[in-house]
């Protein structure tokens, strides 16, 4: 019996583990997760009885076809990936009609910035939001390097651009981070992924820093911050 097949197309920081353990905990999804992550830790382990994982770099696309072929039993499945990781593969996911895809997208390059920094620095990346509710992260402010937020800025703009130019044509689902991720609103997934609206999806991450971005710097960058956001006509971004 065939199966539905789905990409969950992002960057890291994003919010993409909370739609991932939403979808994942649906008992009509399974989730392969983020395949192509520098850390072969991240495939699961029952598909690594199944697949040479050493084709995942050597032949991207007959890893993601051998991927798809594995959908353990659920009527739907998906992966997550972001277009450093595997340009060939991602290429590949966004010409396949027979794949569909979801584009997530969080508008906000300088919380993403940040956030990258914080997790870098606590070595916190995501939290159970059942866990985080009496958790009180600790964390030192940020310096703010001007040159590489812009590089960050940069690539980060490049990538959302490749996103949106290739899936113009295609019939793909756009989630945003603040409307979607932030709300737990994701009730759009149940009608474009044939979902049973039997079962919640419900993330089971937590937001881990509060919505000033600008406070987690440090208080003395905060001109440079401004000045820098003038220039790039993105001062919105002081908040999330």
């Amino acid at each position: 019996m065939s199966h539905l097949k789905f990409v969950l197309l992002s960057t890291a920081r994003s919010g993409t583990t909370f739609v991932y353990t939403a979808l994942n905990n649906h008992p009509d999804c399974f989730m392969h997760g983020e395949v192509f992550h520098p850390n072969q830790k991240q495939i699961k382990p029952e598909l690594l009885e199944l697949i040479d994982v050493n084709i995942r770099d050597s032949d991207p696309i007959k890893f993601v076809e051998l991927l798809f072929s594995h959908n353990f039993g659920k009527p739907v499945v998906g992966c997550q990936i972001w277009q450093p990781q595997s340009p060939q593969a991602v290429e590949y996911l966004i010409l396949n009609k027979e794949i569909k895809k979801i584009y997530l997208q969080r508008q906000n390059i300088l919380a993403k910035y940040a956030s990258k920094q914080l997790a870098q620095q606590t070595k916190i990346w995501n939290i159970n939001s059942k866990k985080a509710q009496n958790k009180s992260i600790e964390f030192e402010k940020l310096n703010f390097d001007l040159q590489n937020f812009l590089k960050f800025y940069q690539i980060h703009k490049q990538i959302d651009e490749y996103y949106q130019k290739y899936l113009l044509s295609q019939d793909y689902l756009h989630l945003d981070y603040q409307k979607n991720v932030m709300t737990g609103d994701l009730d759009i997934l149940y009608d474009f992924l044939n979902l049973s609206r039997d079962f919640p999806l419900q993330g089971q991450t937590k937001k881990l820093y509060n919505s000033k971005i600008i406070n987690r710097f440090q208080d003395s960058e905060h001109d440079k911050i401004i000045v820098c956001l003038k220039e790039i006509n993105k001062m919105n971004w002081i908040s999330e």
